[in-house]
């Protein structure tokens, strides 16, 4: 189960600690995080950064093209599955 968590404002490490709970919390096999309230998103929304965070790690997509967080994301479930 891949689960979303979307935050404002926070930092990196703050970002990782609350999808790490909401990941326990909802039993989900991953959760893919990111912050929409930075500056940075605010003058660009077509491009963002998410972590894909699991029990044994975290992967950042870059700053990149939404369509570009899509093919990382379904990569990295992909992956998942394959183990």
């Amino acid at each position: 189960m891949v689960g979303f968590k979307a935050e404002t404002n926070l930092s990196k490490n703050e970002l990782i600690t609350l999808a790490k709970k909401k990941m326990n919390e909802s039993a989900a096999d991953m959760i893919v995080a990111n912050d929409i309230g930075s500056i940075r998103y605010k003058k660009n929304s077509e491009s963002n950064e998410v972590l894909v965070i699991d029990s044994h790690k975290v992967i950042s997509s870059g700053w990149v093209k939404k369509e570009k967080i899509a093919k990382f994301i379904r990569k990295e479930i992909e992956q998942r599955l394959k183990t």
